[in-house]
Formats: structure tokens, C-alpha cells, sequence
């Protein structure tokens, strides 16, 4: 979650056009020029989602990522 939160700060507050995702691959253990493969949105939805879901067990947001697209 920091890697995204991350990025979008840096898309957000830094006055460049581009920014690096290195973290944010990183952040989805895609090695091996995995970053270079197209991906559709359903399936980069689907892998952010589950990541995200993952990063809130045992917090108080628990369940909320199904809840909030269902």
C-alpha cells in the first residue's frame, strides 16, 4: 500500500511529468521484466485488488475492499 500511496503523491505534488512505478512493481514482486508485460486493466485490477486485500488483514479495514466493490 505505501508503494501506491507513494506514487500517487509523487503524481500529485512533483511538478514532472513522469515518475518511476520501480517501487510499485517492486511492491507486486514483479521481477524479470514482468513490468514489461501488457497487462489488461481487469488483470492489474484484479492483482491490486488482491494485494490491497491482503495488506489489510488484521487491521480495521479488514473486508472493506469486497465491501466497497461488490
Amino acid at each position: 500500500m505505501w508503494a501506491l500511496q507513494k506514487l500517487f503523491a509523487e503524481l500529485r505534488m512533483i511538478n514532472l511529468r513522469s515518475t518511476s512505478t520501480l517501487p510499485l512493481t517492486q511492491a507486486f514482486h514483479w521481477y524479470n521484466n514482468e513490468e514489461s508485460e501488457q497487462h489488461d486493466v481487469q488483470e492489474l485490477n484484479r492483482i491490486l485488488f488482491d494485494i490491497l486485500e491482503r495488506a489489510l488483514y488484521h487491521t480495521p479495514f479488514e473486508g472493506e475492499m469486497p465491501r466497497l466493490y461488490k
